[in-house]
């Protein structure tokens, strides 16, 4: 069956991204939620999938050309790379490193399907919604953030 609404109509069923002052609105609310504030702020830092970076492991930190990077292995060919840690997040992965229990950098149940990211994308549905986002903000908006800041800056499509 042909969608019969407009390309206006359309478009605005889409994903939106967040501005960055609403990414700080959004760790901060979470404040005593660590492992949500851990993958918010390093969605934010990398542009990752919710569950590439929930499952991360202590291993997936590793040093390249003496630069520590997360070894991301995400849904397509084009998800498995090596991205640089950013400076500001440097503190968070160590301790994240530090207190990890199960070998997994942020803490979380895996559900019946071996999926970790699912209930922290249900806490962040939770908490995005308490702020005034709708459904068009989602986990994934945090990536079309960072992809919109990358271009914006002019960066090369083979480094974003």
């Amino acid at each position: 069956m042909r969608d019969k609404r407009s390309k206006v109509e359309r478009k605005l069923e889409q994903r939106l991204r967040f501005e960055p002052e609403e990414i700080v609105k959004l760790i901060a609310a979470c404040a005593d939620d660590a492992a949500l504030g851990a993958m918010i702020r390093l969605a934010a830092f990398t542009g990752a999938r919710r569950e590439g970076l929930a499952s991360l492991r202590v291993e997936s930190v590793v040093k390249v050309q003496g630069i520590d990077c997360f070894k991301l292995a995400e849904k397509t060919g084009a998800g498995v790379r090596t991205v640089p840690i950013h400076p500001a997040i440097q503190p968070l992965v160590k301790q994240l490193i530090e207190i990890s229990t199960d070998g997994f950098l942020i803490p979380s149940e895996a559900d019946k399907y071996g999926h970790r990211g699912d209930r922290l994308g249900k806490q962040f549905t939770k908490l995005k919604s308490s702020l005034g986002f709708g459904e068009n903000h989602t986990f994934h908006s945090i990536r079309h953030t960072v992809v919109h800041l990358f271009r914006s800056a002019a960066c090369p499509t083979e480094i974003r």
